[in-house]
């Protein structure tokens, strides 16, 4: 009788497990702030494994928010999107952070520079990953076709900095260095690394819990913090110096913005050492004469919890009050540089 029963006792357990998590699946759409994280795999045109864009003339999904490109990747406000105007062009350059993830284009940045600039055509050459060496390339692109090109935007990550591998940075001797924890450790799995993947895109419950445990905020902070300990000649940072003459040598003026990670809005006014990229960085566009703008005090300035300016868990990627912010920075730059 027993061996009878067994199989719809193991059913009834395994259907009562469903309904547990798909009932506080529900509950973490509804009451939390959670997102979905990962992108479209159609997004990225990935032909050139050297220089991987976005798919052309396509629509998509980033960090669950629809997202569209016209016929060159760039991301735009809908499908194939033309500004036929003959009007200054305003090319912004960046990865993730100046493309934009889970929020509406007209939300971004960009979106709102574009609805207030009607003189200028605001074009967003950012891909998802891209780094200095990609920005590098992608400086030459412009340099080929750089007509009414008024300025160009570059909205620096910190996470732009080194290729070195995590590896590598982790022997690092410095003090200030911090052992790999068992994220990455877990990470490391292959079959873990694919769940993951998979419940990224797909559940809300789990974004919520791995937010929580695992404080992606601070882990992502210092993993890149790391970069800006090591000597300079184990950076690509002088690709930014070859960025800078490429459009001094063509008359574009160029702007470096620095995007602040939401760890170091949260703690930099008590523990200033976290602003150690800040500093690096600003001796060293001094050093080369490139224009920047520091935006960490703009973030700090906004009254707002540094959890607002950012999407939920997220170290570094802007919500839309995040975005309003980065479009003011521009705003009274291009107002008062004109």
């Amino acid at each position: 009788m027993y061996k009878r029963e067994l199989p719809k006792i193991i059913l009834i357990n395994i259907s009562l497990i469903f309904f547990i998590f798909g009932f506080l699946e529900i509950g973490a759409r509804l009451l939390s702030s959670a997102i979905l994280f990962g992108n479209s795999k159609h997004l990225f045109d990935t032909s050139n494994k050297n220089y991987i864009t976005n798919c052309k003339s396509c629509e998509a999904e980033s960090f669950g928010q629809k997202i569209y490109t016209d016929k060159f990747g760039y991301r735009t406000s809908s499908l194939n999107k033309v500004n036929s105007k003959p009007v200054e062009k305003i090319i912004i350059i960046g990865d993730s952070v100046a493309f934009g993830p889970g929020v509406k284009f007209e939300d971004t940045f960009q979106g709102l520079l574009s609805d207030n600039f009607s003189e200028y055509n605001f074009i967003n050459r950012s891909v998802i990953g891209h780094s200095i060496d990609q920005h590098l390339q992608t400086a030459n692109l412009i340099r080929k076709d750089n007509k009414n090109i008024y300025r160009v935007y570059f909205i620096y990550c910190l996470n732009d900095l080194s290729n070195i591998s995590s590896s590598e940075i982790i022997k690092n001797s410095n003090p200030y260095e911090i052992e790999i924890n068992w994220v990455d450790k877990i990470k490391d799995i292959n079959f873990f690394s694919s769940i993951n993947k998979q419940l990224r895109n797909k559940s809300i419950l789990y974004m919520l819990i791995k937010g929580i445990v695992t404080r992606p905020q601070e882990r992502y902070f210092f993993s890149d913090f790391k970069n800006y300990l090591l000597d300079i000649d184990q950076l690509n940072i002088n690709n930014l110096k070859k960025i800078s003459e490429i459009f001094k040598k063509e008359n574009i003026k160029f702007t470096v913005i620095v995007s602040p990670y939401e760890y170091q809005v949260r703690n930099a006014e008590v523990n200033n050492n976290l602003l150690l990229p800040q500093r690096f960085l600003k001796k060293f566009f001094i050093k080369n004469k490139i224009s920047y703008i520091d935006a960490y005090p703009k973030f700090l300035e906004s009254g707002l919890k540094s959890s607002d300016l950012f999407l939920p868990f997220d170290p570094m990627h802007l919500s839309v009050e995040g975005h309003q912010i980065l479009y003011k920075i521009i705003q009274k730059d291009l107002t008062y540089t004109n």
